[in-house]
């Protein structure tokens, strides 16, 4: 991924993006065989369901989160590129 780029997106994330990768990160829901339910997740974001899909819906298209639709309960995971994003975020808010 061209760095530039990524640094673009990180820098345009906004904060309810940054809270859920950051729920997902604290949850230490890093792959697929560690994913949260996406109820879960829902609930420990204290968003609206609209904001909440919304958001998802971001960030699944930026590939920071993973969604897995097998069963019933859809199960969520943050990506490698999500990691990436959410510590570069966090080490500009830091700076």
């Amino acid at each position: 991924m061209n760095s530039n780029y990524f640094n673009c997106i990180v820098d345009n994330l906004k904060f309810e993006e940054i809270l859920l990768l950051g729920i997902l990160q604290d949850e230490d829901s890093t792959s697929p065989f560690k994913s949260m339910n996406r109820s879960d997740v829902y609930q420990k974001s204290d968003m609206t369901v609209a904001n909440f899909r919304k958001t998802l819906s971001n960030l699944v298209s930026m590939n920071f989160i993973s969604v897995l639709s097998g069963n019933k309960n859809h199960k969520i995971f943050i990506t490698q590129y999500g990691v990436m994003a959410l510590k570069k975020s966090l080490e500009e808010a830091n700076s």
